[in-house]
């Protein structure tokens, strides 16, 4: 209700929410037909604001940071289940990648050598409580595998 108040007030307004679904709609469609719709009924922004802004996306170039960047990601794929056995049949499927960027500030990681790939995994200093606790949760991980065996 808000949304559509400033909306008769400012004619140019255009809520965050509302472009992101108009712009995920855009991208799923390619065509003008359903932005221009979405827009008469509140605040999308029409066909024109997205394509400038998209336009605008390109022209600043992003800038490094100085140190390393650390890049992680997670692909996370839904499988829809189906019992019609035909030919052609399909199930619907869906994956969300997420990417997470960091920058770290700072010499680089390269130049630590007790950061190496090759001492990852050996060399692990451990205090005796933390191999104590380490002994527990590998017995508590034997006698759950012997429960479930």
């Amino acid at each position: 209700m808000l949304e559509h108040l400033l909306l008769c007030a400012e004619s140019a307004f255009c809520r965050q929410t509302c472009f992101a679904r108009n712009l995920m709609v855009y991208s799923s469609t390619r065509s003008k037909l359903p932005l221009d719709i979405l827009a008469t009924d509140g605040p999308y922004g029409a066909y024109a604001n997205v394509t400038h802004w998209l336009q605008q996306q390109g022209k600043n170039r992003l800038t490094a940071p100085e140190g390393d960047i650390i890049t992680y990601f997670d692909n996370n794929q839904v499988v829809g289940k189906t019992h019609h056995i035909t030919l052609g049949n399909k199930a619907p499927s869906s994956t969300i990648t997420t990417t997470i960027h960091i920058s770290t500030h700072g010499p680089a990681i390269q130049h630590h050598g007790s950061l190496c790939p090759s001492k990852w995994l050996s060399n692990f200093n451990m205090d005796v409580a933390q191999q104590q606790k380490l002994k527990t949760l590998q017995e508590e991980a034997e006698l759950l595998l012997g429960y479930y065996i």
